[in-house]
C-alpha cells in the first residue's frame, strides 16, 4: 500500500493501472493503529484502495518526501 501511495503521487497513469489490477483481488489490510484507536485494525482491501485513490495519505507522502530530501 505504501508503494501505491507513492505511485499515485509520482505516476498517475501507472497508478490507475495498478489500482484496477488490485481491485480485482480480494484481500484485507492489517495496520497498526494509534493508541487512541487500538493496537490492530483490519480493513478490506477495497476500502484501503479507495482511501489511497481519494488521496487520504497525500500529506503523509509529502512529509516523507520533504524529510528524505533533507537527508540526501
Amino acid at each position: 500500500m505504501y508503494a501505491l501511495v507513492g505511485l499515485r503521487e509520482l505516476d498517475r497513469g501507472q497508478f490507475y493501472i495498478e489500482l484496477e489490477r488490485l481491485r480485482r483481488q480480494r484481500f484485507t489490510v492489517v495496520t497498526l493503529a494509534t493508541a487512541q484507536q487500538g493496537v490492530i485494525e483490519t480493513e478490506s482491501g477495497g476500502t484501503v484502495l479507495q482511501q489511497v485513490a481519494d488521496g487520504l495519505f497525500h500529506r503523509d507522502f509529502e512529509f516523507c518526501r520533504k524529510h528524505l530530501a533533507l537527508v540526501e
